[in-house]
């Protein structure tokens, strides 16, 4: 099983990145275009040091960039565990007015090599100000996606600046936080080489997962010094960010949760999404062996002391070449068993979750759209899991019946249910529906359902059906990561015109939309429930009442049941070891 990632980041990082650019300092988002005029604040911590962030009273925020959570990141320590930073005493001054860098990547348009490093383990604290000591806040961390290849806290789309500003509106105010971690190879590298030095604890598996736990870690023993709660702390993700929320609900079987997690939100993404191979399965060692040839390395100290622009270099081209990126694999923490075994096993934690997925996820795949004819599928989704009994009846369940694909809706955007989009035998509706529900549906299904019978805390579930102005084709539908601009409360985030946002969605969809999920976030980040704040009621996901919240302007958001192509996804539910979920 080989499953070729590489289409669907490159898919879904050229819309990202074209609409969003790196929040360089003093220069890129809104949460510094009056920094000008604005004066500096100062936050000691018991054993951090003393943080200098800046004041933006104009909108009654005080906001703290760049902060180191760990230890830098050195070629001595590369592919390792991060160290905890020394305990420092108040009177050491950190400078938190600029951004850190993002963390190394397969290189983007708009990030530059200037702003990229190894050392990039930093985050950014946004807070109301003037919160009472005796009244402390609840905490919002935010994990970014982009396939555990791409990404930054620091890109504008994730900019919280405006969510605060809801919660200040509504007068139930949060702290928000989000931060980088490491990427790729440097992140995520598997092969027998690995293992064993994770084993002997001289290299770590999953090392961004284990960055993303020690940012956790340190949000959790500082953050009452900001004004937050530190047993109310909400960990949020979207796609890769998504699943890695779920990675830390799994770790230790649920138990490593406690005493850092107290919710979970989980955007179009859950520990099924993509495989999870063993670090010694072939794809990951393919990737390990791809690497020493790149580098003319020929072991992993080797690669400790290559340069660093010999590694990105290499990330670079086998992400572009290779046909899959450097993911997350089982490890004896976070995943120690396939993801579908600890959900049916009740292994994870007991925590509030909300959860859900768009109308068409899958159509941000950009390989449906060069599958002209029915062998062309077939030919993708063996390259993807192999020539198995599994893949050939996964092609029955979804056959080339246009009506049935993805844009699901296509009347949404004024198209007719039999439009194949990309000729008259194309196959990307159904190349599309089949990814929407096996890297998507399938994972919030199956999360939604375990939880519902595992736990004593209460799971929402949501299908996103709004139509926004993103890709602006009707052939992408509600695509995956459309909906971002609107629950960070910024529905014109993308830069386009009014009246282009207009052409699928009036001023009023958008607006009530927006208004409504932000308040249901924010609720359920206060609460642990959506529910209360004047909106139509959204129900708990239970074994008997499948029920979602669909969130589609202000002519269809209703509660809808979760059946939807109940034979398809029970199919792919019922064949997860094929799979790799």
């Amino acid at each position: 099983m080989r499953f070729d990632s590489s289409f669907w980041l490159a898919s879904c990082s050229a819309w990202l990145m074209a609409a969003t650019t790196l929040a360089a300092p003093i220069s890129q988002g809104e949460q510094v275009k009056s920094r000008a005029t604005t004066s500096t604040v100062l936050v000691a911590t018991p054993k951090r040091g003393t943080f200098r962030g800046f004041k933006m009273d104009s909108i009654g925020q005080d906001q703290f960039l760049g902060i180191r959570y760990v230890q830098p990141i050195t070629p001595s320590t590369r592919f390792q565990r991060a160290s905890y930073l020394p305990d420092q005493l108040p009177t050491t001054i950190h400078d938190a007015t600029q951004y850190g860098p993002a963390c190394i990547q397969a290189q983007t348009s708009s990030l530059t090599s200037s702003q990229m490093s190894e050392d990039c383990l930093t985050m950014q604290i946004i807070r109301p100000q003037g919160i009472p000591s005796s009244s402390p806040v609840p905490v919002l961390v935010f994990f970014h996606g982009g396939g555990w290849a791409r990404g930054a806290a620091t890109n504008n789309i994730y900019n919280g600046t405006q969510l605060v500003a809801a919660s200040i509106e509504q007068k139930q105010p949060i702290i928000y936080i989000n931060l980088n971690y490491r990427l790729g190879l440097f992140g995520f590298m598997g092969g027998k080489d690995m293992q064993a030095a994770d084993a002997k604890g001289t290299a770590s598996l999953n090392a961004g997962y284990w960055d993303q736990r020690m940012a956790l870690q340190f949000i959790s023993s500082n953050i009452a010094s900001f004004g937050g709660d530190p047993a109310r702390i909400t960990i949020w993700g979207q796609s890769a960010g998504a699943a890695s929320v779920s990675a830390h609900l799994l770790a230790q079987n649920g138990k490593a949760a406690s005493g850092l997690v107290s919710k979970a939100v989980m955007e179009s993404g859950s520990s099924m999404l993509y495989p999870r191979y063993n670090a010694t399965a072939a794809v990951p060692q393919q990737q390990y062996n791809s690497l020493l040839k790149a580098t003319s390395c020929s072991s992993l100290d080797c690669l400790r002391s290559a340069s660093l622009s010999s590694l990105s270099d290499a990330n670079k081209a086998i992400v572009s070449q290779s046909g899959s990126t450097f993911s997350p694999t089982l490890d004896q923490f976070f995943h120690t068993q396939p993801p579908s075994k600890a959900l049916s096993a009740g292994a994870f934690a007991d925590v509030p979750m909300l959860m859900g997925t768009n109308l068409d996820d899958g159509t941000f795949v950009g390989a449906c759209s060069v599958q002209n004819v029915p062998a062309d599928t077939t030919t993708f989704f063996q390259s993807q899991y192999g020539a198995t009994t599994a893949v050939n009846n996964l092609l029955t369940t979804y056959p080339d019946q246009p009506a049935q694909g993805s844009p699901f809706r296509p009347e949404l955007y004024g198209s007719s249910p039999t439009d194949r989009f990309y000729g008259s035998t194309s196959q990307w509706k159904r190349c599309a529906a089949i990814e929407t529900d096996l890297l998507f549906t399938a994972g919030k299904r199956s999360t939604l359902a375990a939880a519902a019978k595992y736990n004593q805390n209460k799971a929402y579930g949501y299908l996103w059906a709004q139509r926004t102005a993103v890709n602006g084709v009707p052939a992408k539908g509600v695509t995956h990561s459309c909906e971002l601009g609107m629950i960070f409360n910024r529905p014109t985030l993308y830069g386009q015109a009014d009246a282009a946002a207009k052409k699928y969605a009036s001023a009023n969809d958008i607006q009530q939309t927006t208004d409504h999920i932000v308040t249901s976030l924010l609720t359920f980040v206060r609460t642990g429930n959506p529910n209360g704040n004047g909106y139509l009621t959204w129900p708990a996901y239970d074994g008997t009442n499948k029920q979602l919240m669909q969130f589609q302007g202000t002519y269809n958001t209703t509660v809808i049941p979760d059946t939807f192509r109940a034979s398809q996804v029970s199919f792919i539910q019922s064949q997860t070891a094929a799979f790799g979920i």
